[in-house]
């Protein structure tokens, strides 16, 4: 979930999706308000993700999995995105 923080509005939802084989480089799709976005599975900074995924700097994201509350996410941490979370 991504929220503008000077507005509160454009509330995004993440989700991710089992991985998709694309070459040798394993996908994952991740949805962004409603839009699926194939990103590389792995580890990312936070803010690359947002750069990747056309989120706004400005925005918060929390990850989402599901039966779990949302975690808040800092710009400079780092992550692991396995596919099928």
């Amino acid at each position: 979930m991504v929220k503008n923080p000077s507005t509160e509005e454009g509330i995004v939802e993440a989700q991710a999706h089992p991985p998709q084989s694309e070459g040798a480089q394993a996908l994952v799709i991740v949805t962004v308000d409603q839009k699926a976005i194939k990103i590389h599975r792995g580890s990312w900074i936070v803010s690359q993700l947002k750069t990747e995924a056309s989120v706004p700097p400005n925005y918060d994201l929390d990850q989402i999995l599901p039966g779990q509350p949302p975690i808040g996410l800092k710009d400079e941490e780092r992550i692991t995105i396995k596919g099928g979370e």
